[in-house]
């Protein structure tokens, strides 16, 4: 999108009114301005380079910083920033002014490893020149590794890996070219190369991706091979249960029945056999798939494949042969689980006879072996069921026998959530005045009011806002606050500024204030209320926050063409650390800003 009709037409500032404002005071120590009629004709008129000149600034500033720690931590936004606009060079030069070594070191070698991953493996050499840190030369030489594989040079990769010195940034730069043979499709050199990266751990990692896309080719004999030759016991199962559940998938399924034979772990070996009992019933022999399914001595991975065979025959329209199979599942809650799903299927089809007698059994059975907490979950999930399919007169029926209180709110929170997005404001405000929970009943009035003001009714919506409002000043200190935190974040998102505004203005704890204020901030700025969000964002008393705040409304003004009174608002800041990530954040906005919009 042309940046000019981004940031032209509707500017509240004028450039002269800007560029009077860079000259409002003279330098300081710690807040450095660089040609200010620059930076106003840059604004007023903006081109590409722009987004340089906004970063040569905040750049600027961040160096002149006298306290360490801020020039450090203004710097690393600027590095940041830069890097993310795919400034590699600019992003050097800022990484290059921290004091750090060590953190100097390591934010070049990431510009390194960005310019290697765009493809630009000579820029990324010569960013890499010159660091003095081991690990930091490693890794970026590791990346460079990667990118240089990636592009089909695996010859020169190979040479640049084996030269690395240290052991372990070897191996991983090894194992990157393993993956960039796999993609290219070159598994035998893949497989050769991952038995001698000179790590045992990486190895077996390396060797079980070869024989998953051994598998994945169809080539199991080669797969079975990798993977009996893979000293960890636990990527060699991995491997063995991927190898039969792919043999499955493929109808081959006396061959994934051997395979799961070869699994050490029983609880692999029962995984896997439920993947061959799923790939019978798949292949509609329901009787073979019965058969190996209740053969599978973990009751975990028997239910499970019980259950998918069950779905399997409900998509095929055998209602009757779905619930025999359910009812062969032992475990009441996994039992109700596959009844509830059987019950949407049947919904879906019009059935709803049927998916209602279907919800009454799960709902009946759901005893989950004596768990009651558990139970309780189970039936939580069918409300939501029930609900999703508009059976409200079932869903309350099930709340009612759910015994803990926490989760029965949760049910009727459900409830009165689905009655007020199909519209039924009466019924839901009713059905979320019987929670039992002050905060999640609070919580629900405040969703049913935002829904009712996208649904135009302002009028409720305010009314239900002013509700919740009233019970402030009944709670202790932290309560209140958190209750006009959260109210003040429903009513900015419903757009009802000046009372989020009032409501923010009331909270005590200066941090819970702070986090609304910036909430409110964004809302505003996200609607086009820029003006309103630069108030509020200005009277943020945290420094940091404050800039943060300024920075999304920055990236808001970019958008709607009001970047110069997001910037104009730079006064408003003393920490010049705050000034750097308010511009660091214009320029990156700028710059995306002007890139062409994607078809």
């Amino acid at each position: 999108m042309d940046s000019r009709r981004l940031l032209q037409g509707g500017s509240i500032v004028s450039a002269l009114a800007f560029a009077a404002f860079l000259a409002w005071q003279a330098p300081q120590a710690d807040d450095v301005m660089t040609d200010p009629q620059e930076l106003a004709a840059c604004i007023s008129d903006p081109q590409p380079a722009c987004t340089a000149v906004l970063f040569a600034e905040a750049q600027a500033l961040a160096t002149a910083i006298q306290n360490r720690e801020n020039r450090e931590a203004a710097l690393l936004t600027v590095v940041a920033a830069r890097l993310a606009t795919e400034d590699y060079e600019g992003a050097r030069s800022a990484a290059l002014a921290l004091r750090a070594g060590g953190q100097r070191d390591f934010e070049i070698a990431k510009i390194a490893g960005a310019q290697a991953l765009a493809g630009d493996l000579a820029g990324a050499r010569e960013t890499a020149q010159g660091l003095t840190d081991g690990q930091a030369r490693a890794a970026a030489a590791s990346s460079i590794i990667e990118a240089r594989a990636a592009a089909g040079d695996m010859e020169g990769a190979l040479a640049e890996a084996e030269a690395i010195a240290e052991p372990e940034l070897r191996a991983t730069a090894l194992r990157g070219i393993v993956i960039a043979q796999l993609s290219a499709g070159d598994l035998k050199q893949a497989l050769a190369l991952s038995e001698r990266l000179g790590n045992a751990a990486l190895s077996a990692e390396a060797s079980r991706l070869v024989g998953m896309a051994q598998a994945d080719g169809g080539d199991f004999t080669a797969a079975l091979a990798t993977a009996a030759a893979v000293d960890d016991l636990g990527q060699r199962d991995f491997l063995y249960r991927y190898i039969a559940r792919s043999q499955a998938d493929r109808g081959a399924i006396e061959d994934a029945r051997s395979t799961a034979g070869l699994l050490d772990e029983p609880n692999a070996q029962a995984s896997a056999l439920g993947h061959v009992a799923v790939a019978e019933a798949r292949t509609g022999d329901i009787t073979a798939a019965l058969a190996t399914a209740r053969g599978i001595a973990a009751a975990a991975h028997q239910n499970w494949a019980l259950t998918r065979i069950a779905s399997m025959q409900g998509q095929a329209g055998d209602t009757a042969g779905a619930l025999s199979t359910i009812r062969l599942v032992d475990d009441g809650c996994s039992r109700a689980e596959a009844l509830r799903g059987l019950a949407l299927m049947l919904t879906a089809e019009g059935a709803e006879d049927s998916a209602r007698a279907v919800f009454d059994e799960a709902v009946a059975g759901a005893d989950c072996n004596g768990d009651a907490r558990t139970a309780d979950m189970t039936l939580n999930r069918i409300v939501a069921a029930q609900a999703e399919a508009g059976y409200v007169d079932l869903a309350r029926a099930t709340a009612q026998r759910i015994d803990d209180p926490m989760v029965n709110d949760a049910a009727l929170n459900i409830i009165a959530t689905t009655l007020a997005q199909s519209g039924e404001a009466e019924a839901a405000l009713a059905t979320a005045r019987q929670l039992k929970n002050d905060d999640l009943r609070r919580s629900l009035l405040r969703h049913i009011a935002g829904l009712r003001a996208q649904a135009g009714d302002a009028a409720t919506a305010e009314a239900l806002f002013q509700e919740i409002r009233a019970q402030a000043d009944s709670l202790e200190a932290v309560a209140r606050d958190n209750l006009l935190l959260n109210l003040s974040g429903s009513e900015a998102r419903a757009g009802f500024f000046a009372a989020a505004l009032t409501n923010v203005e009331d909270i005590g704890n200066a941090a819970m204030r702070a986090s609304a204020q910036t909430t409110l901030a964004r809302f505003q700025a996200g609607s086009g209320d820029l003006r309103g969000a630069l108030a509020v964002a200005s009277s943020i008393a945290d420094e940091r926050l404050r800039a943060a705040t300024i920075g999304d409304v920055v990236v808001a003004g970019a958008k709607a063409g009001d970047a110069e009174a997001a910037l104009a608002t730079l006064h408003l800041l003393e920490d010049p650390a705050a000034k750097v990530a308010v511009l660091s954040f214009t320029a990156e906005a700028l710059h995306f800003a002007a890139e062409p919009e994607q078809p």
